[in-house]
């Protein structure tokens, strides 16, 4: 038998061959753990939208929910017992709607937001959703009771309430409460307490209309209901997500939602800006659908859904850009931009 060694040509081209495949078989994999890591964050992303969307879904519902009832359909028959003007109630405006604000740093609404991101809008979302208890007596002596729908809401001492029978209706401060086995007595006083309860009523107008809650109680429906507040904020701000070592993200945005009464959450890490825009029924033209950005609604459009456009911050392979994600929520009827 003859035994013939491995020539250095040959020993040279199984080295060769031998590196090619380990240079494919590391390209598969370092492409594996990026498609992995690609997926993750997909998963990640696909998460925190569909959380944005659920929370803005329950926000529009309940900013259309009293409008689509009517019980905010008849702003001569809606009275503000606040000395506060009508205009000037921002979230606890009980006239429900959407407004897209294009430059949320002008706002009084968001006056208390620290380092809103440049050249993002915000978003107020507002109406009076939440069934807190119904009547069942009739005003008087500056006091009333209602039946709690769970007895686990509550009615704080000066809560801003709505009292509606889809006929009329009050905002008002309940400047002391009591709550006893599921029924809660509620009182107010005329020129006292955080929000001063106005002798004389206004319409939402801000005409002036004669006699306070006691008079207007005696006209309400025995099903009228008393209603919390429901509106929110969603602006875009710096992110307060910190690392292992307990470093925050300094330049890194994030996407923010505040209810009222409530503390704000962050959404979404990441965020660039957020830009929303209006989709629109005009009846101009015979009749098209079309988006529309916040300072330019036309006047006789009826809005459908609210569109936002979330441009987050992207990192690949060694680059950062920004991918756009938009979120199309549709607008309970009776609600308005």
């Amino acid at each position: 038998m003859k035994i013939r060694g491995v020539s250095l040509i040959e020993l040279l081209v199984a080295m060769t061959l031998g590196l090619m495949l380990l240079a494919v078989l590391v390209h598969v994999l370092v492409g594996a753990r990026q498609l992995g890591t690609g997926l993750g964050q997909q998963a990640e992303i696909e998460e925190q939208v569909g959380l944005v969307r659920q929370l803005l879904a329950g926000g529009l519902a309940g900013a259309g929910s009293l409008g689509s009832l009517g019980c905010l359909d008849r702003p001569d028959g809606m009275f503000n017992l606040l000395n506060t003007d009508w205009a000037h109630l921002g979230l606890l405006n009980p006239w429900p709607g959407v407004d897209i604000l294009v430059d949320p740093g002008s706002s009084d609404l968001f006056s208390n937001i620290d380092d809103l991101a440049p050249n993002s809008h915000g978003v107020v979302i507002r109406g009076y959703a939440r069934p807190l208890a119904r009547l069942t007596e009739s005003l008087g002596d500056h006091r009333g009771e209602a039946q709690l729908h769970s007895l686990q809401t509550r009615v704080n001492s000066g809560d801003v309430v709505l009292l509606s029978d889809c006929q009329q209706g009050a905002v008002f401060s309940a400047t002391r409460t009591w709550h006893s086995q599921g029924r809660l007595r509620f009182s107010w006083d005329t020129d006292s307490g955080a929000w001063d309860n106005a002798a004389v009523a206004q319409t939402m107008e801000g005409d002036p209309v004669p006699g306070d809650l006691d008079q207007l109680g005696s006209g309400f429906a025995p099903d009228a209901q008393l209603w919390g507040p429901s509106g929110l904020l969603l602006y875009v701000a710096p992110s307060r997500v910190v690392d292992a070592d307990g470093h925050s993200d300094g330049e890194v945005y994030a996407l923010w939602h505040k209810p009222v009464g409530g503390r704000a959450t962050e959404l979404m890490t990441g965020v660039h800006r957020l830009q929303a825009r209006y989709g629109a029924w005009n009846d101009q033209h015979g009749g098209q659908m079309g988006y529309f950005d916040g300072d330019a609604l036309p006047a006789d459009a009826q809005v459908v859904l609210l569109l936002l456009r979330i441009s987050l911050v992207a990192h690949r392979y060694d680059d950062v850009g920004v991918r756009p994600v938009e979120i199309a929520i549709p607008m309970a009827a009776g609600t308005g931009g």
